[in-house]
């Protein structure tokens, strides 16, 4: 009981101490002054640049006054998936004022445009040869992996190429001429002449008689030949030009704080102190009223606890009489504390014996306690009381 009573007024003092000072101890630094930017960053191919760490950055504190209240405002860039509630941290001191944070306000959406050179082939098909600007455009619109922009024709870079060609035919006819023949007899003429390669027959004679005796034959002859022409073309072409992205790189938020009077310390002292008189004075009164002695009785030849009685300071008596002690034996052993035994030093100790005699015992500190040893205390008689199987009334 006195330990316990002991650990729990030390940790009533440790927890006024502690709630009294441990505003104290928190955000003993004050802010620090700095410039809030806020702008696009340019970059050329960089995918990485103007990225914002977890961390928040602190861009600007200000001190300003509304209504007559002083409130301080602190810019932050975080990062789009930081949890803002986490900005307003704990409450802190400046300038003689105790702040709290009021509210948390967002600014701003920060991008960043990056910005790189794209190329981009094109194939077109068409049927003339010369006709391939006809069929590409002058502009090319680009979307890919977030970066847009147009691209510009280059068309210097037109390549064109023959895809498609179709079979035909046509007839080849020709006609020679056969003079200073003795007579018009067709075995003179040739059945098929060579034209361009390709050969012809004889189609028909024409005779005609000379002056002299001879004949001059026409002959005509025809052919059939096989040709091919191209009918489609495939141009391709290179397409340049600058694209962007524009990507959320962090948050501005703004964080108020409004400013109070500190509650003055000596109060704080002052009810800390009164909360320590008030635990010493409990304490107290449970301590003096606490029972400072216990009685043992020879039960069954071992001595056992029967009652812890509290011995008064200014009349000090012990009752072993069978009604006080519950117990019918003749034998007994008193131990008084260490801290009574100090108290009751030297003062002349009454115990009240079972027959109704008055024995006194002069109390000595040995710094240890003090222990009585009763021995043949006379018993009343047995039809005044009841026992029980241990001798206890």
């Amino acid at each position: 009981m006195k330990k316990c009573i002991l650990l729990l007024a030390c940790a009533f003092i440790l927890s006024v101490f502690f709630v009294c000072f441990a505003d104290d101890d928190a955000n003993s630094g004050g802010p620090t002054q700095q410039t809030y930017v806020k702008e696009a960053v340019n970059v050329a191919g960089s995918s990485t640049a103007g990225a914002i760490s977890q961390s928040p950055v602190l861009r600007d504190v200000a001190y300003t006054t509304q209504g007559g209240r002083q409130m301080i405002i602190k810019l932050y860039d975080v990062a789009p998936n930081y949890d803002v509630n986490s900005l307003a941290g704990q409450n802190f001191e400046d300038g003689g004022l105790l702040y709290t944070h009021k509210d948390t306000i967002k600014v701003s959406d920060n991008h960043i445009v990056e910005t790189k050179q794209a190329c981009q082939t094109v194939t077109v098909s068409h049927t003339e040869k010369d006709n391939a600007m006809g069929s590409l455009q002058p502009m090319l619109e680009y979307s890919e992996n977030g970066f847009t922009g147009q691209l510009m024709l280059q068309p210097e870079s037109i390549t064109t190429t023959a895809e498609e060609k179709e079979s035909y035919g046509y007839t080849i006819s020709d006609t020679r001429e056969y003079p200073n023949l003795d007579r018009n007899d067709t075995a003179y003429i040739p059945k098929t002449v060579e034209k361009n390669g390709v050969s012809l027959t004889l189609a028909g004679i024409d005779w005609q008689a000379m002056g002299n005796g001879t004949f001059t034959a026409t002959a005509s002859y025809s052919g059939r030949a096989t040709g091919s022409k191209v009918t489609g073309y495939t141009s391709k072409a290179v397409y340049l030009g600058e694209v962007s992205k524009e990507t959320l790189d962090s948050c501005t938020y703004k964080v108020i704080y409004e400013g109070a009077s500190i509650p003055v310390p000596y109060l704080q002292y002052g009810l800390t102190a009164g909360g320590v008189l008030v635990l010493l004075v409990i304490f107290s009164v449970i301590w003096n009223k606490r029972k400072n002695a216990k009685i043992y009785a020879l039960l069954d030849g071992e001595f056992k606890i029967v009652r812890r009685v509290r011995i008064s300071y200014i009349d000090p008596i012990v009752d072993l009489t069978p009604a006080a002690v519950q117990s019918r034996v003749s034998e007994y052993i008193i131990t008084i504390d260490r801290w009574a035994t100090k108290r009751l030093n030297n003062q002349r100790l009454r115990i009240l014996c079972g027959d109704g005699m008055v024995r006194e015992q002069t109390i000595v500190n040995t710094g240890y306690g003090y222990k009585i040893h009763l021995e043949a205390i006379p018993i009343p008689a047995a039809e005044e009381y009841e026992e029980d199987e241990y001798g206890r009334t």
